[in-house]
């Protein structure tokens, strides 16, 4: 088992107890393949479909600037959980298969008095995201998305060199 499989695996244990069958799921596609056959979920993208399209349609929730506009993407697409992780493995994906320059609009720098850690750094763009709300302030401010599970993201740790967790919330959108 890799160790992002081991990251993601209580939240996929989550998913599978926690949520009616046939409930869709937006997640970065990195993990979307384990939704569909470990947790029995419906995804939004995962890595062996068609996932420039459907990112295309994740990434019109994750970013959207206001959260209207990501609650009208999330019922087109019938979304009702949405999992991040940090935003380097949240926004980034969607960004880059967008053909959008994530380094024009994320950076993460290394601090010199302490280069084990890491800060990242956000454009106005990226700042004002639902998607950047999710991932780094709890949904604050979000009345369409509600927090249900947290769990710590060891593979993010390992590779962002900072502690991160994996968040599912559920989304209310108007039927």
């Amino acid at each position: 088992m890799t160790l992002e499989y081991r990251s993601v695996e209580p939240a996929l244990a989550w998913l599978k107890a926690e949520t009616p069958p046939g409930s869709t799921v937006l997640a970065d596609w990195t993990v979307g393949n384990w939704i569909l056959h470990v947790s029995h979920r419906r995804v939004v993208v995962d890595n062996f479909r068609n996932y420039a399209v459907d990112m295309r349609r994740g990434a019109g929730i994750l970013l959207a600037s206001s959260e209207r506009a990501a609650l009208a993407a999330a019922r087109a697409s019938g979304v009702r959980y949405v999992m991040v992780r940090s935003p380097w493995l949240t926004i980034a994906p969607a960004l880059g298969m967008l053909g959008e320059n994530v380094n024009d609009l994320m950076a993460m720098r290394i601090d010199p008095a302490d280069p084990g850690r890491r800060q990242e750094a956000y454009s106005t763009r990226i700042s004002r995201t639902v998607g950047l709300a999710l991932c780094e302030r709890r949904g604050e401010g979000l009345r369409g998305f509600r927090l249900r599970a947290e769990f710590p993201d060891l593979y993010a740790r390992a590779i962002l060199g900072r502690e991160s967790r994996i968040s599912i919330y559920e989304v209310f959108w108007k039927s």
